[in-house]
């Protein structure tokens, strides 16, 4: 899956994205939008992974106050938030079905994530998931 399959599926379930310009982030959601600053993120990869996990946020209805990061009260709840919506990243980015493919057809890990167009750190991320799952 590749940032303009990621739009696609936002336009599906009707989640607006914007390009919107920001200091001191690449990319945040705000209850069914999706901002992304497309002119300061530095590949397709990095583009894809961001879009995704936002996705995942307002998907999963993941949400949180900003004021939650600073309260150590509420840390609990920013984690199960970014993990959940970092879950429904790694099933949006590496579907299972193509991760098992990628495996079967791999040389190594290099060659699986080169497949997969992703990193290495989020191959190991996904496998960890699915296995987690009992689903690899």
């Amino acid at each position: 899956m590749n940032t303009f399959g990621l739009l696609r599926i936002a336009d599906k379930i009707a989640i607006p994205v914007y390009d919107f310009k920001m200091t001191n982030r690449k990319a945040c959601c705000i209850a069914d939008a999706i901002a992304i600053d497309f002119q300061s993120i530095d590949s397709e990869r990095e583009s894809k992974r961001l879009l995704a996990e936002e996705l995942g946020h307002v998907m999963n209805k993941a949400l949180y106050p900003l004021s939650y990061c600073c309260d150590s009260l509420r840390r609990g709840n920013v984690m199960k938030m970014e993990r959940k919506a970092k879950n429904c990243a790694i099933r949006l980015t590496v579907p299972l079905c193509e991760l098992k493919t990628a495996i079967a057809e791999g040389v190594d890990d290099y060659d699986i994530a080169d497949r997969l167009d992703i990193e290495l750190w989020e191959l190991s991320e996904a496998v960890e998931y699915y296995k987690l799952k009992g689903l690899l």
